[in-house]
């Protein structure tokens, strides 16, 4: 029996440990620091909070983080790797993955996702349902590109960057750390470190 820790217990977990079955996981835990309140959500049992995952790592054959925001994913993913955790990758069986796609640790890809040849993804990442990857990107840690997103040839995305639904990159485009692209983005110029952009094209927003 496969033995699958899923750290998170909420809509976005309810579609990782859905991949994981179809790839062969038979056995799910989930782990989120709302237990014991927290003790079951859908079908899924919640058996512990993370300190918990902690103690018990060496009881999973694989770990995977099924949380959509980027900051918390990214310090849980350093924090597990630290505990030894090992890191497992899901990939949708209705995804088309290149097979010269290089894809790290902790990584999943949804369904529909199409993904061509000489792609670089780093670990921990989200590729969203139906979002398209061409050729020669490279995709680093902790990113989320969400649902119907399109990136052209030769884009580079940086560490933490999301990339909001149905966005659209050019090709060769740059993309900072900590990039927040808003929904439907057309994005048309390089984008530095921290900013958060919207529009058609993308432009500079404030929180104000």
């Amino acid at each position: 029996m496969k033995k699958l820790a899923i750290v998170g217990a909420g809509g976005h977990s309810k579609v990782v440990a859905e991949i994981a079955q179809l790839n062969g996981w038979t056995s799910l835990d989930f782990f989120d620091d709302r237990w014991p309140t927290l003790t079951q959500f859908s079908d899924y049992t919640v058996v512990g909070n993370i300190q918990s995952l902690y103690k018990s790592i060496v009881d999973y054959d694989g770990v995977i983080i099924a949380i959509g925001n980027n900051e918390i994913r990214a310090k849980l993913y350093l924090t597990l790797v630290a505990q030894d955790a090992n890191f497992i990758s899901l990939i949708h069986p209705r995804a088309i993955i290149s097979t010269r796609t290089k894809i790290g640790n902790g990584t999943v890809i949804m369904a529909n996702v199409v993904i061509n040849p000489d792609v670089v993804i780093g670990n921990n990442c989200i590729i969203n349902s139906s979002s398209v990857i061409e050729h020669d990107c490279f995709i680093n840690d902790h990113v989320h590109i969400c649902p119907n997103t399109a990136l052209a040839g030769e884009v580079k995305v940086d560490k933490k960057a999301w990339i909001g639904i149905g966005s659209t990159v050019i090709q060769q485009i740059n993309i900072g750390e900590n990039v927040f692209v808003g929904a439907g983005s057309t994005v048309i110029h390089d984008i530095p470190n921290e900013l958060k952009v919207v529009g058609t094209p993308a432009r500079e927003i404030t929180n104000n």
